[in-house]
């Protein structure tokens, strides 16, 4: 196939869809993107340069199969339906970006002026990341190449959505891709390990870090001062990595006017978060995959962050709560707009009473790891009286209520229910009680 196929050019996918090229939308190091019109819908085709993968055929028959399994979920641009191999070459279809999301990178070019809407947006960024992943695993593949690159984010919702899934292979099973150094568990920088979950989820944590501090973990002062090559980034991401605000080892602490994100961020994150990250980023679990945070546990601690965030009323600036009793607001010093809280009977903190807090299953108990970040109640503003709030039913079923005056109430999926005091509401074996 030509490195630059013309408008109009006609191809037929595997499934007998015809194809007509309508324009180039860029190029990276495996291959050629094109906006296509596929069977008269708007797609993204990408075409594999010749010579570019280590084993064609194994990677062929890879991309094949994803195909015929299917997403994971919709957070995944994945392969729907494939060009064949023509001895050379060959491509897949996905669908095409929304114009509306960005990739992380932009995030951090200084030059792109991208932003995400709110603090509460990037928790949920790190929150979809955590739970595509989830699944992901769960079904059996890993994704064996993420990086800044390689997903997409609205910056005023946070939500997501994952691209290049042509390197996701089964567990494994290895396509010759090993992905982007930065990103890279330190055990494949060093080469003793093939892509695999628990070097996804080294990935993970790094990606999640930089969601939340918009600062790349291993990139301080260190990583200032080596002239990058090939060795020096062996040492930095692999045989000695140091987290960036590593409690003991300051060789690679922040520089100031170079890291000033995290200088900003970083003392206003509630401890457990903070703790989270040195945890996940000390030497001692950098260096034992099989000790690394599991996708539940970044799902949980995500939750309870997304939750501890309150706009102030006055403001208009973002506070954690911390579960103070009468929190205020860090900016401006005026309480923060909470009249109560939900009692959650899974975890140890209570959460909020404001719009757009989303309780999870998780927080009412045990659960499923497949079901563990299915919302079941969010907090919405009565459609009649802006200043009231009421928890809304997600959990697509009927649930029972049972008011302050003992009274039993069935709250219908959908349906809403007024934050009084002393209402408890009974959910997959645990309970939210108004408080």
């Amino acid at each position: 196939m030509a490195k630059d196929l013309p408008k109009g050019t006609r191809l037929k996918s595997m499934l007998g869809i015809d194809i007509v090229i309508d324009k180039k939308l860029g190029e990276g190091g495996q291959g050629y993107v094109y906006k296509i019109d596929y069977g008269g819908q708007p797609k993204a085709l990408k075409i594999y340069k010749p010579g570019k993968m280590k084993d064609p055929k194994a990677f062929y028959k890879n991309l094949k199969n994803n195909v015929s399994k299917g997403a994971p979920n919709a957070s995944f641009l994945w392969p729907t339906d494939m060009l064949k191999w023509d001895g050379h070459t060959f491509g897949y279809i996905m669908d095409l970006r929304p114009s509306e999301y960005v990739e992380l990178v932009d995030f951090m070019n200084a030059k792109k002026q991208v932003h995400f809407e709110s603090f509460k947006a990037a928790v949920t960024a790190a929150l979809e990341m955590t739970a595509a992943f989830r699944i992901l695993h769960s079904k059996g593949y890993s994704y064996q190449d993420l990086s800044d690159g390689n997903f997409f984010i609205n910056p005023q919702t946070g939500k997501i959505l994952i691209c290049d899934n042509d390197n996701v292979s089964e567990y494994g099973q290895n396509t010759g891709i090993l992905g982007t150094p930065q990103y890279m568990a330190p055990e494949i920088v060093r080469g003793e390990a093939k892509p695999s979950t628990y070097t996804d989820r080294f990935s993970l944590a790094v990606v999640i870090f930089i969601l939340i501090t918009m600062t790349h973990p291993l990139e301080g002062k260190r990583h200032l001062c080596e002239i990058l090559t090939p060795k020096n980034e062996q040492i930095i991401y692999g045989t000695d990595p140091v987290f960036i605000l590593d409690p003991t080892d300051r060789r690679n602490a922040p520089v100031a006017g170079v890291h000033t994100n995290i200088g900003i961020v970083w003392p206003e994150l509630p401890d457990y978060v903070k703790n989270m990250f040195i945890k996940q980023f000390s030497k001692e679990i950098m260096m034992a995959p099989q000790r690394r945070a599991t996708e539940s546990d970044w799902q949980n601690m995500l939750i309870q962050l997304r939750s501890d965030i309150v706009r102030c009323g006055s403001c208009r600036g973002e506070n954690f709560t911390h579960n103070e009793a009468k929190p205020v607001c860090s900016g401006c010093g005026k309480p923060l707009p909470i009249q109560r809280y939900l009692k959650l009977s899974g975890v140890n903190y209570k959460m909020p009473i404001v719009a757009g807090n989303i309780v999870y299953r998780s927080q009412l108990g045990s659960s499923n790891i497949d079901v563990a970040g299915d919302p079941v109640f969010v907090v919405r503003v009565h459609p009649k009286d802006p200043r009231t709030l009421v928890l809304q039913n997600l959990s697509g079923m009927e649930l029972r209520a049972i008011k302050p005056d003992s009274s039993r109430v069935l709250l219908k999926d959908k349906g809403a229910i007024s934050n009084e005091a002393g209402t408890v509401i009974e959910a997959f074996g645990g309970s939210v009680t108004i408080v």
